[in-house]
C-alpha cells in the first residue's frame, strides 16, 4: 500500500505500526482529523483525552489478523467512524467513513422514541388509550394504557411489549368486553363512519374490566387511510374513560328527575299540587274522551277549616290537612288523581268512572270523615268534608267546564248544610 494508491481512496486511510506511530496516510485523513500535515504523527493526534484513552483500549484489543475494531468520533459539526484492522506485517490500517448523514438519522430516530415516550407517559397519567383499527382484518393495534385503562394485564391482551401492539384476538375481544346492551348500536355507529355517512367517529359504552367492574368509554376516532378501491383500510382514534363523568351525569339527572318530580307536589301533604294537575288532567280526559270512558271529578272541601286554624292555630290545621289526605289516599284507587287545589280544597279526578260509581266513592270518603276524630297534640279535633261531583256523561271533557260544574255542586252542598255530597246536573 502506497501513498497514490491512499489518495485514490473515497475516504479516509492511513497506516500506523502497533506503537500507533503514523506510517501513511491520505489527504482524507487530514480533513476527517482536522489536522495539518506536520501535525498528524500518531493515530491519537487532535483527539481529546477522553477519545484517546477509548482508542488505545481498542488498539489493545487488536491482536489477530482478522480482528476488527470500529471507533467513532465527533470532528465539529462532523460525525465520523474509524474502521481499524491488522495487515500481515502487524501494522494498523486506518479506514475512516463520514457518518454524519447517518449519524442525523440515528438522532432523529432516537428522539423521535424519546417523543414517542413521552407521549405514552403522558397519556398513561391522562389514562387515554390510543387504537388503531384495521376493518377489513379486524386488527387492533393499541399502547398498553388501552389494556391497563380496564384494569387488564398487557401480556394477557397484548402480542408483545413494544409502546403498541396487536390486540390478540383484535375485533373479536373488543366485541366480549363491550356491554352486550351497548355493543349493537356501537357497532352501528363505527359501521357508519366506515361506510363514510359520518366525518368523525364517536360512541359512548360500558366496557367490563377485569376486576367484573364497568366503565363508561368515550371512544373516538377517524378513518385516514382507503383502499385502491376507496373502501376504509385503517382508522385510529383514543379510548377515555368517563366514567366519574357519566355517574356524574347520572346523579344530575336524577336530581333533575327528583326536583322535577317535588315541583310537581304539594309541600305539605306530598300529592300532586294544582299546578300539575291543571297540566295532567286534560290529558287523561283527551285519553278517556278518544276511548268513549266516562270521568268523574270530584271536588272536595273540609268544612269550617277555618275555625280550626283560628283556634288551634296553623301548625295543627297543617297536621288535619295531612291527616285529611291519608283518609282520601286510603279511599281511591292507583289509578285515581289527587290534587291539592289551595287551601283546604281537593280535586279527585276518577278515570273510567261513571256518575254511580263516583258518587258511590265520595259517599265513602263523606262517611270516613263523619265519624273521624283526628288527634293532633292531645287535641281531639271533628271534621267532616263537602264534596262536589260531576261527570262527562253529556261527553263534556273540557276541564275549565268540569271545575266550574264540580264547584257548582259543592257550593250547593255547602249551602244544604255541610257534610254532603251533591252531583251537578243541568237546570
Amino acid at each position: 500500500m502506497d501513498k497514490e494508491f491512499l489518495e485514490y481512496q473515497p475516504y479516509a486511510m492511513s497506516k500506523y505500526d502497533k506503537e500507533g506511530n503514523c506510517l501513511l496516510f491520505n489527504s482524507k485523513e487530514l480533513e476527517y482529523r482536522d489536522i495539518s500535515n506536520n501535525e498528524l504523527n500518531t493515530i491519537y493526534d487532535n483527539f481529546t483525552n477522553e477519545q484517546k484513552q477509548k482508542l488505545e483500549e481498542l488498539i489493545q484489543n487488536l491482536v489477530n489478523e482478522n480482528d476488527e475494531l470500529f471507533f467513532e468520533y465527533q470532528k465539529n459539526d462532523k460525525y465520523y467512524k474509524i474502521r481499524l484492522i491488522l495487515d500481515n506485517q502487524n501494522n494498523i490500517i486506518s479506514t475512516t467513513s463520514d457518518i454524519s448523514y447517518e449519524k442525523k438519522l440515528e438522532l432523529e430516530a432516537l428522539e423521535e422514541k424519546e417523543n414517542i415516550k413521552r407521549f405514552d407517559d403522558a397519556i398513561k397519567g391522562a389514562n387515554i388509550g390510543f387504537w388503531d383499527f384495521f376493518p377489513q382484518e379486524g386488527k387492533i393495534i393499541a399502547n398498553k394504557t388501552w389494556v391497563t385503562q380496564k384494569k387488564y394485564k398487557c401480556e394477557d391482551f397484548r402480542k408483545d411489549d413494544a409502546l403498541f401492539s396487536e390486540i390478540i384476538d383484535g375485533l373479536n375481544k373488543w366485541s366480549t368486553l363491550v356491554h352486550p346492551d351497548d355493543l349493537e348500536p356501537t357497532v352501528k355507529i363505527i359501521q357508519d363512519h366506515l361506510d363514510g355517512k359520518t366525518d368523525i367517529y364517536e360512541a359512548e359504552f360500558r366496557m367490563k374490566c377485569g376486576d367484573g367492574s364497568w366503565k363508561w368509554i368515550l371512544d373516538l376516532g377517524r378513518v385516514f387511510q382507503h383502499d385502491e378501491n376507496g373502501n376504509a383500510y385503517r382508522m385510529n382514534g383514543v379510548h377515555i374513560d368517563i366514567t366519574k363523568l357519566k355517574h356524574l351525569q347520572m346523579e344530575v339527572e336524577s336530581l333533575k328527575e327528583e326536583y322535577k318530580l317535588k315541583s310537581r307536589l304539594d309541600m305539605l301533604t306530598s300529592i300532586y299540587n294544582k299546578d300539575y294537575f291543571i297540566e295532567l288532567a286534560p290529558k287523561l280526559l283527551e285519553i278517556s274522551k278518544e276511548n268513549k270512558e266516562i270521568c268523574s271529578l270530584l271536588f272536595l272541601d273540609l268544612d269550617h277549616f277555618k275555625k280550626i286554624n283560628d283556634t288551634y292555630g296553623h301548625l295543627v290545621g297543617d297536621e288535619v290537612l295531612k291527616e285529611t289526605v291519608n283518609e282520601i289516599n286510603a279511599c281511591i284507587r292507583e289509578g285515581d288523581i289527587l290534587a291539592r287545589f289551595g287551601g283546604e280544597e281537593f280535586l279527585l279526578l276518577l278515570p273510567s268512572t261513571d256518575e254511580e260509581q263516583a258518587l258511590h266513592l265520595a259517599e265513602r270518603i263523606r262517611l270516613t270523615f263523619t265519624n273521624k276524630i283526628i288527634e293532633v297534640n292531645d287535641i281531639q279535633i271533628k271534621v267532616s268534608i263537602s264534596i262536589g261531583l260531576t261527570s262527562t256523561k253529556d261527553n263534556n271533557y273540557d276541564l275549565n267546564e268540569l271545575l266550574k260544574n264540580s264547584d257548582n255542586a259543592l257550593y250547593n252542598a255547602k249551602n244544604d248544610g255541610r257534610n254532603n255530597t251533591k252531583v251537578f246536573t243541568l237546570i
